[in-house]
């Protein structure tokens, strides 16, 4: 929208024509088709919003932008715990956790993780709330019971602080301030380098790369269903705690660290831990 407005300034919105949106698009030669995409996207929010507000207003078309997502590359479990385990050597302990989670819970990105605030976490489960989600919507994180451990030996906040937040000052971060969105990945990136492994970022090396080796153990719809994500659309009393055991087997699964209790090497059928 930033762009939009440098171009067309305060210039009526109702003269702004496929023509303009096109020329506009064509002038954008610095930015992926991804983004640019994306952009599309928000301008055609944009319209549809003053659409709904002026009766005699008709949004113009936009015109098509199409793009294909590159193949992020990916890594085994045993690279990927190598890679935590150097993150734990060298990070703060909650960025090792959160970076920890990310490999873990695949229904969650680094942006969304980071907005968790010490009330969304109860009695074993993430809520996230939909303002902080891509999709818009709630998202229920139940976890594994390393990690309920894990978080018993953390220092609780007050309901609205940020959990993943600075506990001590960081260059011109400040106690107690939220991390950034970008303060995991610098971390992943300091600890690749440290173990000489090159071209994996933080997505692909912890949700695309655990999604991948789940495939072995899980089918995709299983994935799908019970590893990426609730809706609450469904009954959520009934059938809310029956999902979230089947999510902590795929959970589990994905977690490799050391344990008392091994997770199944094959699970035949979800069904068994409704």
């Amino acid at each position: 929208m930033r762009q939009a407005m440098d171009v067309w300034g305060q210039r009526n919105i109702k003269t702004v024509q496929y023509a303009d949106i096109e020329d506009f698009f064509n002038e954008q030669t610095n930015i992926s088709k991804k983004t640019l995409h994306n952009m599309r996207s928000c301008l055609n929010q944009f319209f549809e919003w003053v659409e709904s507000r002026e009766s005699q207003y008709q949004k113009p078309e936009l015109p098509e932008v199409k793009f294909t997502l590159g193949m992020r590359n990916i890594i085994s479990k045993q690279v990927q715990t190598k890679i935590l385990d150097e993150i734990k050597r060298i990070a703060p302990f909650k960025v090792w956790l959160g970076i920890r989670w990310l490999s873990i819970y695949v229904n969650m990105r680094p942006i969304e993780m980071v907005r968790i605030k010490e009330k969304n976490i109860i009695d074993g489960m993430l809520l996230l709330h939909p303002n902080t989600t891509k999709e818009k919507k709630p998202k229920f994180v139940p976890l594994i019971k390393e990690d309920i451990n894990l978080l018993a030996g953390t220092t609780k906040g007050f309901p609205e602080q940020y959990f993943f937040r600075h506990e001590k000052g960081a260059g011109q971060a400040k106690i107690g301030s939220q991390y950034g969105p970008r303060y995991l990945y610098k971390w992943w990136v300091k600890a690749c380098e440290n173990l000489g492994i090159k071209g994996i970022d933080l997505y692909g090396g912890t949700r695309h790369s655990s999604v991948t080796a789940l495939s072995q153990q899980f089918s995709a719809e299983e994935i799908k269903e019970h590893g990426t994500g609730h809706d609450t659309s469904k009954a959520f009393e009934r059938y809310f705690q029956a999902e979230a055991k089947v999510s902590r087997v795929i959970f589990e699964a994905a977690d490799v660290s050391p344990k008392t209790e091994k997770p199944p090497k094959k699970v035949v059928s979800l069904n068994d831990y409704r």
